[in-house]
């Protein structure tokens, strides 16, 4: 199961006290006054069963401070869209990069 593999990477590839700073340092570090302003175009992608980035979150963080952000949604697919949809994600990503390039 790919959620096995996943998570024994993690395991192998840190340790507790990398991962807590990392979670701290994530939790804890504002970056609103880095991007106010900020016009470029962005693409937020959710998966439509993440438990860990909802899309409320998506819209109450990303589509707050980013004004010409995007939110794609995919279908059946929770916190790791590359694994569980990929062709749906590629497709998705190549649409928002061709319409950024032509504007």
């Amino acid at each position: 199961m790919w959620l096995d593999a996943m998570v024994k990477s993690s395991l192998t590839h840190s340790d507790v006290e990398a991962f807590d700073a990392y979670l701290t340092a994530w939790a804890k570090t504002s970056i609103v006054e880095r991007i106010q302003g900020q016009t470029l175009p962005v693409l937020v992608v959710a998966g439509e069963h993440d438990g860990a980035v909802s899309v409320e979150t998506c819209k109450t963080t990303w589509l707050q401070h980013y004004p010409n952000a995007r939110l794609e949604v995919m279908a059946n697919a929770g916190h790791y869209p590359m694994d569980e949809t990929p062709v749906a994600l590629a497709t998705v990503i190549e649409k928002f990069l061709r319409e950024a390039v032509a504007a």
